[in-house]
């Protein structure tokens, strides 16, 4: 015994003594059980942070992507002022091809395993839709505010042969590019055409003979223009494909250019269409793309129905694998994801009363 750590108490010398072998195994096991509850509880909080925050996620990507599509599946068919008999002069070498073809302004193709129906045109066979998952395009106008103020651009008024100028003069464009297609009308006459160049900013050019895609067969616009709006036509399309993180994503692709990844986790979409049987522009019925095309009734399309099913992004987040129904059918996932259906419907405001 060490005597220079004794104490002294009251006279009597008090020796320090250890604790046991019992002490430190009572002490030992109660430690544990704190360490447990302090394990548990921190996977307990973990647990329900990933679920509030894979939950929270579908539910900003649902809004998300239902917005996107909204905006612009509402506005199938706009064309400004124009009108069904209204005059327009389409200048395009293939007026009717699928990326620039605005008079069917809307298009859906309806997903029945690793086909859809009718067949995906040539333009977007390639771009790797999900099997299963519906694909719809739209074709609408973009309008910039911007507006011819000559035709051509050093003569201040139309005359008969002026309609045959290669150029227009503009108020502004920080928009237009080469080769966009464009729609100019200004409410009595409409063209359609392609830009070529710009022989100022201020300055579109819309030449016959050239080499690109589709080309002009002719630089006569049909009219006079002057005060019209020049708007660039675009043709959407929305689709399901596998996105960067390897899961499954909405995709949108417009006309020619790269598609792109719009909103991630979205599993699948079905689309039914609202159908105007009796000319009171409502919808007497929906039923699919495939119908629709077989019937020819997409000018009578007032009305789409949109239902998305979106997953969690993580894994792993239920306790086992989940059953749930979509498009009518019961689903067993082979994972534990959260997932979650989110339905719309849409107006086409065009067509509406």
């Amino acid at each position: 015994m060490n005597k220079k750590n004794d104490a002294k108490f009251n006279g009597k010398t008090i020796y320090q003594s250890g604790f046991g072998l019992v002490e430190i195994m009572v002490a030992l096991v109660i430690g544990l059980f704190l360490m447990t509850g302090v394990v548990e509880i921190f996977i307990g909080s973990k647990t329900t942070y990933k679920t509030t925050y894979n939950s929270s996620r579908i539910q900003e990507n649902g809004r998300l992507a239902m917005e996107l599509l909204s905006r612009d599946l509402r506005m199938a068919g706009y064309r400004g002022c124009l009108r069904s008999s209204m005059p327009v002069t389409n200048t395009l070498n293939n007026a009717t091809s699928f990326n620039w073809n605005l008079d069917q302004d809307m298009q859906g193709f309806n997903a029945s395993g690793t086909t859809w129906s009718p067949a995906l045109p040539s333009e977007i066979s390639s771009l790797q839709m999900l099997p299963g998952t519906d694909v719809i395009t739209v074709r609408t106008i973009d309008s910039e505010d911007i507006y011819v103020t000559g035709q051509p651009s050093n003569q201040p008024a139309c005359t008969p042969s002026v309609s045959s100028t290669a150029d227009l003069k503009v108020t502004n464009n920080n928009f237009l590019k080469d080769d966009d297609i464009v729609l100019v009308s200004n409410c009595q006459h409409a063209a359609i055409f392609q830009i070529t160049n710009f022989n100022t900013q201020e300055n579109v050019v819309h030449n016959a003979g050239n080499t690109i895609v589709p080309g002009n067969s002719t630089k006569d616009l049909g009219g006079c223009l002057i005060g019209g709006e020049m708007m660039k036509i675009s043709t959407k399309t929305y689709f399901i494909r596998t996105g960067s993180s390897g899961r499954p994503a909405l995709w949108r692709r417009v006309a020619t250019d790269s598609a792109q990844e719009l909103v991630e986790g979205v599993e699948n979409m079905q689309i039914t269409y609202g159908i105007d049987s009796t000319g009171d522009r409502q919808a007497n019925q929906y039923t699919t793309a495939d119908t629709v095309n077989t019937n020819n009734w997409w000018p009578n399309v007032v009305s789409i129905r949109v239902s998305l099913l979106l997953q969690s992004i993580d894994d792993r987040i239920t306790t086992q694998t989940q059953s749930y129904n979509y498009n009518a059918q019961s689903i067993t996932a082979t994972d534990r994801r959260l997932r979650q259906v989110f339905n719309t419907l849409i107006s086409v405001r065009n067509r509406l009363p």
